[in-house]
């Protein structure tokens, strides 16, 4: 910030990945000029996004900054996507595969969205509702093949249609209807030993399975989403994040429920809750990816 003062900017470019886009926005907002994202990886909502997310020196969850005005201009090379590495595009799709999940959770609760949270809380929006839906019926549909681009370094149609989910509708969809537990089993992962070796839509993705067992969502869609992230190697126990499984671990995950996103869902629940939840989610997973293993 001190540089860009001293240089007189009157915009600031972030090119990078969401860390690099996220500074750039504490930056503009600062300094009140212009941003301009132009995101290397599609791994995230990051470009589009009026907030900043904070961790703090142990890589932590640990605040989130929210800004007056989106990015006012977003450029994405999809040549530039296609050679990034295959991991950064997968997570992208764990992180957009929750906005429909999380968009029906705050619908049944009425939620207020994330729009100008600095000066107040405003109404979910239908237009929102539909874009997270489609969201998640594009990623489902263009996964799979637009991992397959991504790997041999070319652009497809495929590719293009996710990198668009990855950036733009999970963005509009998430900030216009708003976050559940998938995201709070995210900033769960976040705070153990190791809980940054995943990316941030790694640890979304397991969220999502822990989000539709607490739902005791159909069984049939559980399935659809595990299945989903085998196909593309999306996380479906915490051991696929190099993370340790013990009581303490799910106590951990699960935090206090009473001060996070869970609250926006339709049921009562407490720190036991969640943590079986959790545990009920990476058993699950195991027998899944046990089964995938044996058909291999």
């Amino acid at each position: 910030m001190s540089k860009a003062r001293a240089f007189q900017a009157e915009a600031i470019v972030g090119i990078g990945g969401g860390k690099a886009i996220d500074t750039a926005k504490c930056v503009t907002s600062e300094l009140e000029v212009p941003l301009i994202a132009i995101p290397t990886s599609a791994s995230t909502d990051a470009p589009t996004i009026a907030m900043a997310i904070i961790y703090n020196d142990r890589h932590e969850h640990e605040d989130v900054y929210y800004f007056s005005k989106n990015p006012d201009m977003v450029l994405i090379d999809s040549s530039v996507i296609a050679k990034a590495p295959v991991r950064f595009l997968v997570s992208g799709m764990g992180d957009a595969l929750a906005t429909a999940f999380e968009a029906r959770t705050t619908m049944a609760m009425d939620s207020n969205n994330y729009i100008c949270q600095e000066s107040g809380s405003y109404r979910r929006t239908r237009t929102a509702e539909i874009i997270a839906e489609e969201c998640l019926r594009t990623i489902m549909q263009n996964g799979r093949l637009a991992k397959l681009a991504n790997e041999n370094g070319i652009v497809t149609e495929p590719l293009e249609a996710v990198i668009e989910a990855n950036t733009l509708m999970s963005g509009l969809g998430f900030e216009n209807v708003g976050c559940a537990a998938a995201h709070c089993i995210c900033n769960g992962l976040s705070s153990l030993p190791g809980g940054d070796n995943a990316l941030h839509g790694e640890k979304v993705a397991f969220g999502v399975i822990c989000q539709l067992l607490a739902e005791h969502a159909p069984v049939k869609e559980i399935e659809e989403v595990i299945q989903f992230n085998l196909s593309v190697g999306l996380p479906v126990t915490l051991k696929d994040m190099g993370i340790e499984t013990n009581e303490e671990t799910y106590e951990k995950i699960a935090g206090d429920p009473d001060r996070t996103e869970w609250q926006r869902e339709p049921f009562y629940t407490n720190a036991r809750i969640v943590a079986d939840i959790v545990k009920c989610a990476d058993e699950l997973g195991k027998m899944y990816a046990g089964r995938a293993s044996l058909d291999t």
